[in-house]
Protein backbone atom coordinates (compact mmCIF):
# COMPACT_ATOMS: atom_id res chain seq x y z
CA UNK A 1 0.00 0.00 0.00
CA UNK A 2 2.83 2.37 0.92
CA UNK A 3 4.61 1.71 -2.38
CA UNK A 4 1.44 2.39 -4.34
CA UNK A 5 0.95 5.70 -2.51
CA UNK A 6 4.50 6.78 -3.30
CA UNK A 7 3.95 5.98 -6.98
CA UNK A 8 0.77 8.10 -7.03
CA UNK A 9 2.58 11.04 -5.37
CA UNK A 10 5.42 10.80 -7.86
CA UNK A 11 2.97 10.92 -10.76
CA UNK A 12 1.19 13.93 -9.25
CA UNK A 13 4.42 15.83 -8.75
CA UNK A 14 5.53 15.04 -12.28
CA UNK A 15 2.22 16.40 -13.56
CA UNK A 16 2.79 19.72 -11.77
CA UNK A 17 5.38 20.63 -14.37
CA UNK A 18 2.56 21.38 -16.76
CA UNK A 19 0.75 23.75 -14.40
CA UNK A 20 0.59 27.41 -15.53
CA UNK A 21 2.30 28.46 -12.28
CA UNK A 22 5.54 26.85 -13.37
CA UNK A 23 5.51 28.76 -16.63
CA UNK A 24 5.76 32.06 -14.72
CA UNK A 25 8.53 31.14 -12.29
CA UNK A 26 12.03 32.47 -13.06
CA UNK A 27 14.27 30.07 -14.91
CA UNK A 28 16.73 28.89 -12.23
CA UNK A 29 19.40 28.46 -14.90
CA UNK A 30 19.33 32.19 -15.73
CA UNK A 31 21.38 34.35 -13.37
CA UNK A 32 20.05 37.85 -12.72
CA UNK A 33 22.56 40.72 -12.82
CA UNK A 34 23.66 42.28 -9.57
CA UNK A 35 22.34 45.82 -9.10
CA UNK A 36 24.66 48.76 -9.56
CA UNK A 37 25.13 50.26 -6.10
CA UNK A 38 25.71 53.97 -5.56
CA UNK A 39 25.97 56.09 -2.43
CA UNK A 40 25.23 59.82 -2.51
CA UNK A 41 25.34 62.59 0.07
CA UNK A 42 22.73 65.33 -0.03
CA UNK A 43 24.02 68.57 -1.53
CA UNK A 44 23.08 71.01 1.24
CA UNK A 45 24.22 74.01 -0.85
CA UNK A 46 21.27 73.77 -3.26
CA UNK A 47 18.41 76.25 -3.05
CA UNK A 48 14.90 75.46 -1.86
CA UNK A 49 13.50 74.49 -5.26
CA UNK A 50 16.66 73.09 -6.83
CA UNK A 51 16.77 69.41 -7.78
CA UNK A 52 19.87 67.37 -7.01
CA UNK A 53 20.29 65.45 -10.26
CA UNK A 54 21.43 61.90 -9.58
CA UNK A 55 21.80 61.23 -13.29
CA UNK A 56 20.78 58.24 -15.37
CA UNK A 57 20.08 54.89 -13.75
CA UNK A 58 20.25 51.60 -15.57
CA UNK A 59 18.35 48.55 -14.35
CA UNK A 60 18.96 47.19 -11.85
CA UNK A 61 20.35 50.02 -9.69
CA UNK A 62 20.13 51.00 -6.04
CA UNK A 63 21.04 54.53 -4.95
CA UNK A 64 21.40 55.20 -1.22
CA UNK A 65 21.26 58.86 -0.21
CA UNK A 66 22.12 60.26 3.20
CA UNK A 67 20.77 63.68 4.08
CA UNK A 68 19.08 65.79 6.72
CA UNK A 69 15.70 67.45 7.02
CA UNK A 70 16.82 70.56 8.87
CA UNK A 71 13.46 72.32 9.26
CA UNK A 72 9.94 70.94 9.49
CA UNK A 73 6.46 72.19 8.87
CA UNK A 74 3.32 71.96 6.74
CA UNK A 75 1.39 74.94 5.39
CA UNK A 76 -2.29 74.20 4.79
CA UNK A 77 -2.68 77.38 2.74
CA UNK A 78 0.13 76.49 0.33
CA UNK A 79 -1.27 74.89 -2.84
CA UNK A 80 2.03 74.42 -4.65
CA UNK A 81 1.01 71.01 -6.06
CA UNK A 82 -2.20 69.14 -6.79
CA UNK A 83 -2.35 66.00 -4.65
CA UNK A 84 -3.89 62.78 -5.99
CA UNK A 85 -7.42 62.10 -4.80
CA UNK A 86 -8.16 59.19 -2.47
CA UNK A 87 -11.44 57.58 -1.36
CA UNK A 88 -12.63 58.77 2.06
CA UNK A 89 -15.22 57.54 4.54
CA UNK A 90 -16.92 60.74 5.70
CA UNK A 91 -19.26 59.24 8.30
CA UNK A 92 -17.06 56.41 9.54
CA UNK A 93 -19.45 53.61 8.56
CA UNK A 94 -16.81 51.71 6.60
CA UNK A 95 -18.25 52.72 3.23
CA UNK A 96 -16.35 55.10 0.96
CA UNK A 97 -18.50 58.21 0.48
CA UNK A 98 -16.34 60.53 -1.59
CA UNK A 99 -12.85 61.26 -2.84
CA UNK A 100 -10.56 63.93 -1.45
CA UNK A 101 -6.98 65.12 -1.74
CA UNK A 102 -4.53 66.51 0.76
CA UNK A 103 -4.29 70.27 1.01
CA UNK A 104 -1.16 72.31 1.55
CA UNK A 105 2.53 71.66 1.17
CA UNK A 106 5.67 71.34 3.29
CA UNK A 107 7.00 74.62 4.65
CA UNK A 108 10.38 73.46 5.96
CA UNK A 109 13.48 72.00 4.33
CA UNK A 110 12.40 70.03 1.23
CA UNK A 111 15.14 68.02 -0.49
CA UNK A 112 14.62 67.10 -4.15
CA UNK A 113 16.40 64.24 -5.93
CA UNK A 114 16.03 63.56 -9.64
CA UNK A 115 16.67 60.31 -11.55
CA UNK A 116 16.24 59.23 -15.16
CA UNK A 117 15.80 55.63 -16.28
CA UNK A 118 18.07 54.61 -19.17
CA UNK A 119 15.80 51.64 -19.85
CA UNK A 120 12.45 50.35 -18.65
CA UNK A 121 12.34 49.58 -14.92
CA UNK A 122 10.27 49.58 -11.75
CA UNK A 123 10.88 52.28 -9.15
CA UNK A 124 10.72 51.50 -5.43
CA UNK A 125 11.57 54.08 -2.75
CA UNK A 126 12.23 53.64 0.98
CA UNK A 127 12.80 56.43 3.52
CA UNK A 128 14.08 55.91 7.06
CA UNK A 129 15.32 58.45 9.61
CA UNK A 130 17.26 58.60 12.85
CA UNK A 131 14.74 60.27 15.17
CA UNK A 132 12.12 57.63 14.44
CA UNK A 133 9.12 56.57 16.54
CA UNK A 134 9.66 53.64 18.94
CA UNK A 135 7.25 51.48 16.93
CA UNK A 136 6.35 51.54 13.25
CA UNK A 137 3.98 54.52 13.48
CA UNK A 138 4.50 58.15 14.41
CA UNK A 139 2.21 59.61 17.04
CA UNK A 140 -0.49 61.91 15.58
CA UNK A 141 0.54 65.53 15.16
CA UNK A 142 -1.05 67.38 18.11
CA UNK A 143 0.66 70.76 18.64
CA UNK A 144 -1.86 71.63 21.35
CA UNK A 145 -0.31 68.85 23.47
CA UNK A 146 3.20 70.18 24.00
CA UNK A 147 4.25 67.09 25.97
CA UNK A 148 2.70 64.57 23.59
CA UNK A 149 4.65 61.71 22.03
CA UNK A 150 4.69 63.54 18.68
CA UNK A 151 6.96 66.25 20.13
CA UNK A 152 9.87 63.82 20.59
CA UNK A 153 9.66 62.22 17.14
CA UNK A 154 10.51 63.25 13.62
CA UNK A 155 7.94 62.35 10.97
CA UNK A 156 9.50 62.41 7.52
CA UNK A 157 7.65 61.85 4.25
CA UNK A 158 8.49 61.49 0.58
CA UNK A 159 6.56 62.35 -2.57
CA UNK A 160 7.35 61.12 -6.09
CA UNK A 161 6.85 63.53 -9.01
CA UNK A 162 6.84 63.02 -12.74
CA UNK A 163 9.76 64.80 -14.34
CA UNK A 164 10.77 65.74 -17.87
CA UNK A 165 14.04 67.48 -18.74
CA UNK A 166 14.58 68.34 -15.08
CA UNK A 167 11.19 70.06 -14.75
CA UNK A 168 8.97 68.83 -11.93
CA UNK A 169 5.51 67.75 -13.09
CA UNK A 170 2.50 66.29 -11.32
CA UNK A 171 2.65 64.18 -8.17
CA UNK A 172 3.04 60.59 -9.33
CA UNK A 173 2.67 58.99 -5.91
CA UNK A 174 2.01 60.25 -2.37
CA UNK A 175 2.20 56.79 -0.81
CA UNK A 176 5.18 58.00 1.24
CA UNK A 177 3.02 60.55 3.10
CA UNK A 178 1.81 58.60 6.14
CA UNK A 179 2.76 58.10 9.79
CA UNK A 180 4.68 54.91 9.00
CA UNK A 181 8.35 54.32 9.66
CA UNK A 182 10.03 53.58 7.42
CA UNK A 183 8.04 55.13 4.61
CA UNK A 184 7.93 53.03 1.45
CA UNK A 185 6.27 53.02 -1.95
CA UNK A 186 2.92 51.26 -1.76
CA UNK A 187 3.52 49.77 -5.20
CA UNK A 188 6.24 49.74 -7.82
CA UNK A 189 6.12 52.62 -10.31
CA UNK A 190 6.98 51.88 -13.91
CA UNK A 191 9.50 54.14 -15.65
CA UNK A 192 9.94 53.92 -19.40
CA UNK A 193 13.35 54.36 -21.01
CA UNK A 194 14.27 58.05 -20.79
CA UNK A 195 11.51 58.81 -18.28
CA UNK A 196 12.41 60.77 -15.16
CA UNK A 197 11.16 61.12 -11.61
CA UNK A 198 11.86 63.50 -8.73
CA UNK A 199 11.64 62.34 -5.12
CA UNK A 200 10.95 65.04 -2.52
CA UNK A 201 11.88 64.42 1.13
CA UNK A 202 10.37 66.63 3.83
CA UNK A 203 9.58 66.71 7.53
CA UNK A 204 6.05 67.05 8.89
CA UNK A 205 6.53 67.22 12.67
CA UNK A 206 8.64 69.90 14.30
CA UNK A 207 11.67 67.70 14.99
CA UNK A 208 14.37 67.64 12.27
CA UNK A 209 16.33 64.46 11.62
CA UNK A 210 19.03 62.87 9.50
CA UNK A 211 17.63 60.37 7.02
CA UNK A 212 18.48 57.65 4.51
CA UNK A 213 16.66 57.52 1.18
CA UNK A 214 16.97 54.39 -0.94
CA UNK A 215 15.95 54.54 -4.61
CA UNK A 216 15.69 51.11 -6.23
CA UNK A 217 15.21 50.80 -10.00
CA UNK A 218 14.52 47.15 -10.65
CA UNK A 219 14.22 45.00 -13.74
CA UNK A 220 10.78 44.83 -15.41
Amino acid sequence: MKVAWLVVMALLLAGCEGWPLYAHLPDPSVSLPDPELRTVVEDATLGDDEVQDLGALSTPSIVTITGAADACGFDLDDASFDWPEHPVDLDGDGVEDDVAALQGWYSGDVDLFGVTATDEGWLDVTLSWDLAPPGDLNAPYQPSDEDGAWADEADLDFVIFDSADGVIGAIRSDAGVTRRHPERSAQLLRLEAGEGAVIAVACHHEQPSDYTLEIDLGLP
